[in-house]
């Protein structure tokens, strides 16, 4: 028995449904494939198509170029522990302390520099080592990290530059527990925080996490 017209319709109709779905995965994976050479370009590490860091690799190549203020926590300016909090609440729904050496004092854990894994902290002495931790950035991979710098801005460094093996301080980790990726806007509260004294710093944190939930 031959098959009538309607017969015949739909099944070029799916066949044209099936040759579109394969273009379109196809499409999908030269994009996710392009993407992730680029990101790799910028950030000079080698990513895999697989790697589950991605999400940090793409929030940190968004801030490439930022100019470095004291005290900014936007794409206008920031600073280094600014630049660490706003990629931790971006990326891992995490709120960190305003300050480095804050932050390196409520850590869950120390990590040696051998053992660093991607989104771990990295802590600098940029002053002298005798001074304390004054600098903070976030480990990418490959001896490479992320940070604010006072001259440059927003770079990646590397951990075998003698610079910061000089002014090495320390690894952190803290405790991230089942965190969703999600990216979340950062406010510009520079004005007001340059107005801040030490002492309340930790209320503006609190009061930031609340502008931001």
């Amino acid at each position: 028995m031959k098959p009538n017209n309607r017969h015949l319709t739909s099944l070029l109709l799916i066949l044209l449904l099936f040759a579109t779905s394969s273009t379109s995965l196809v499409s999908a994976q030269k994009r996710q494939s392009f993407d992730i050479g680029n990101l790799s370009k910028r950030l000079g590490i080698d990513i895999s198509e697989h790697s589950t860091n991605i999400p940090l690799y793409r929030e940190a190549a968004k801030w490439l170029g930022t100019r470095y203020r004291r005290g900014g926590m936007s794409f206008s300016g920031i600073d280094c522990s600014g630049l660490t909090g706003s990629i931790y609440r971006a990326v891992y729904d995490k709120i960190l302390n305003r300050r480095s050496i804050d932050i390196a004092n409520n850590l869950l854990a120390d990590v040696k520099k051998e053992d660093l894994q991607p989104g771990d902290m990295v802590f600098f002495a940029t002053g002298g080592r005798k001074k304390g931790i004054n600098h903070v950035g976030i480990y990418l991979k490959d001896n490479k990290f992320v940070h604010a710098s006072c001259s440059r801005g927003v770079i990646v460094s590397s951990l075998d530059e003698a610079y910061y093996q000089r002014a090495w301080k320390k690894g952190g980790r803290v405790n991230l527990g089942q965190y969703p990726i999600r990216f979340m806007p950062i406010p510009d509260l520079t004005s007001e925080t340059l107005l801040l004294s030490e002492t309340s710093l930790l209320e503006k944190d609190i009061a930031t996490s609340n502008l931001l939930n």
